[in-house]
């Protein structure tokens, strides 16, 4: 699970989601947007991105975030 919000603790702050989007026949993956190819466009400003083991589980991955000037 992973989520975008403009206020860490604040639920009613979140900006998008996304929960396991299957993107390899059967490999699934969050990632916000949840569309491959897509993007978002945010005002400048403070964000805090979440991310959540399935059922409390925990481990490593590898968050990439491309930002591009508009």
């Amino acid at each position: 699970l992973m989520f975008l919000r403009t206020d860490c603790d604040a639920a009613n702050t979140e900006v998008t989601c996304n929960d396991d989007d299957d993107i390899d026949d059967g490999l699934f993956w969050s990632r916000i947007p949840s569309v491959e190819g897509a993007s978002i466009n945010l005002p400048p400003g403070t964000y805090f991105l979440h991310l959540d083991g399935y059922e409390g589980n925990e481990g490593t991955g590898t968050v990439l975030i491309t930002v591009e000037a508009q």
